[in-house]
């Protein structure tokens, strides 16, 4: 992977970076190295954002704002759910609009806002 990165680098394509760092954040990501997942899948944004691609980058969102869930850092992790919901919601991507709301709708559950988390999801199964 590292090797198709420095390829994708030198050609400057950066939806091919995208794939790339989001690939390796996701190994992290299994792992349960958070903080190295989180380091690549904000390198996955970065590129997606060069490249132009608001459905990469909402998905890069997605990730990131997963990672940050699993770290116990539920402010940060809301912050970029609700920013891959607004581009989805946008784009008419309703299947990753409906990974959003699952996402928040978690947050609250762990929160203890059991109203809002009820809420999101159903908003998530509405977009299903």
């Amino acid at each position: 992977m590292s090797r198709a990165a420095g390829d994708w680098r030198r050609n400057r394509d950066k939806a091919g970076l995208y794939y790339a760092y989001n690939g390796k954040g996701l190994i992290y990501q299994y792992q349960g190295n958070w903080s190295e997942s989180l380091k690549w899948y904000q390198s996955s944004l970065q590129a997606a954002e060069g490249s132009g691609d608001k459905i990469a980058s909402a998905k890069a969102e997605i990730n990131i704002a997963g990672i940050y869930y699993k770290m116990g850092k539920y402010e940060e992790a809301l912050k970029y759910y609700r920013v891959s919901l607004k581009f989805n919601e946008e784009a008419g991507s309703k299947k990753n609009a409906a990974y959003c709301y699952q996402g928040i709708g978690n947050l609250y559950l762990r929160q203890g806002n059991y109203q809002e988390a009820l809420n999101n999801a159903t908003s998530a199964l509405k977009n299903l």
